[in-house]
């Protein structure tokens, strides 16, 4: 098998939708890494809930 060099990698053109779309694209990503963000901050509230609830459990005995 052959190797590819430098030079041809960048003789290749790659394909971009039109900067509209790109924008779209970013917006997108963006919106769904914050959802992302608030559900982990929302997962580590109710571990940190569940927690306590468990350590009260236990106390309480």
């Amino acid at each position: 098998m052959g190797h590819l060099s430098q030079k041809a990698l960048l003789q290749i053109k790659i394909p971009l939708p039109p900067l509209a779309v790109q924008n779209k694209i970013a917006e997108e990503v963006k919106r769904r890494m914050q959802k992302a963000e608030q559900l982990q901050k929302e997962a580590k509230e109710e571990l940190e809930k569940a927690k306590q609830e468990v350590e009260k459990m236990i106390l309480e005995v």
